[in-house]
């Protein structure tokens, strides 16, 4: 066991990792990445140069940010919002996954799920601000993985879209949906020998005090998808059993490790954090810590 001291995370949150490296953010604009091995740390675009900020205004207490909540085809109009630090700090960001490691890599790209629809955004190595990606539907997006240099994002319908430095800001579709909508939240997990899985969490809600409406949640369940080729396409299919493979999902990059290597975990084994960020927000409480489950299909 090591013992890590880091003052400059000092009344920041750490959001995820990706390469080793950890997001941190406290609400105000400037966003950075460290390196918790080296402390080296890389400077990306500040929050008020996401397309929704429209101005970060540090005068006004618990009102610093205004937000443009809109996106083509959403059900709801386009609604200015007025946003305190602590929201941005807890909420703002969903997910921020870099395509290549920065200590090895001179072109790395950083993307990000953001905002109250879940956005998506990004940015290369020198950017200044962070650059839309145009989605015009009505489906939002729920987990990004990188894979070879490329951006594989997963979105509520189960279509899966990929990207890269030479496609950004256009995307194509992978993965056509599934036939129906996922309401549940879920994750995106590939192997090392390349194959696909999509992870769905599935969530209760349980009454603390039905008269003061205080719930708490927990993960029930997981249902495992794997991506195969059938009839000349790529399409999912439920899988029943993930083998020696063990899964970890949260808001880090996921991972894949076979269990042959991890002595002390089980295979066929999910392992997953609390991101579930919406309750977080509504002020529903739930476990924060790391747990061990096993995968049971659908």
């Amino acid at each position: 066991m090591y013992k890590l001291e880091l003052p400059k995370v000092q009344g920041k949150l750490l959001r995820g990792s990706s390469y080793g490296w950890v997001l941190m953010i406290d609400g105000y604009p400037e966003l950075n990445l460290i390196n918790p091995l080296t402390r080296a740390q890389i400077q990306l675009p500040p929050i008020d140069t996401f397309p929704d900020v429209l101005g970060y205004r540090p005068y006004r207490a618990d009102e610093e940010y205004l937000i443009l909540r809109v996106r083509p085809n959403l059900p709801k109009p386009a609604k200015l919002q007025v946003e305190s630090i602590a929201y941005v700090r807890d909420v703002f960001i969903h997910k921020l996954v870099l395509s290549s490691n920065p200590t090895t890599s001179k072109e790395y790209m950083a993307m990000a799920i953001y905002g109250m629809v879940l956005d998506l955004a990004f940015c290369k190595k020198g950017d200044k601000k962070w650059t839309l990606i145009q989605q015009n539907d009505q489906h939002t997006n729920h987990d990004i993985i990188s894979h070879k240099g490329k951006f594989y994002v997963l979105r509520n319908d189960g279509g899966l879209w990929v990207g890269d430095r030479t496609s950004l800001p256009n995307m194509t579709q992978l993965v056509p949906s599934l036939p129906r909508t996922i309401l549940n939240y879920f994750s995106l997990v590939i192997t090392i020998s390349g194959e696909f899985f999509m992870v769905r969490k599935i969530h209760e809600l349980e009454p603390i005090s039905r008269i003061d409406h205080i719930y708490s949640y927990k993960t029930i369940d997981f249902v495992v998808y794997k991506l195969d080729h059938h009839q000349g396409e790529l399409k999912w299919r439920i899988e029943k059993n993930i083998g020696d493979n063990v899964f970890f999902v949260g808001i880090n990059d996921s991972l894949c490790i076979s269990s042959q290597n991890l002595a002390r975990y089980k295979g066929n084994c999910i392992y997953f954090t609390d991101d579930y960020f919406d309750c977080h927000r509504e002020g529903i409480v739930g476990g924060h810590d790391i747990y061990g489950r096993l995968q049971r299909g659908g």
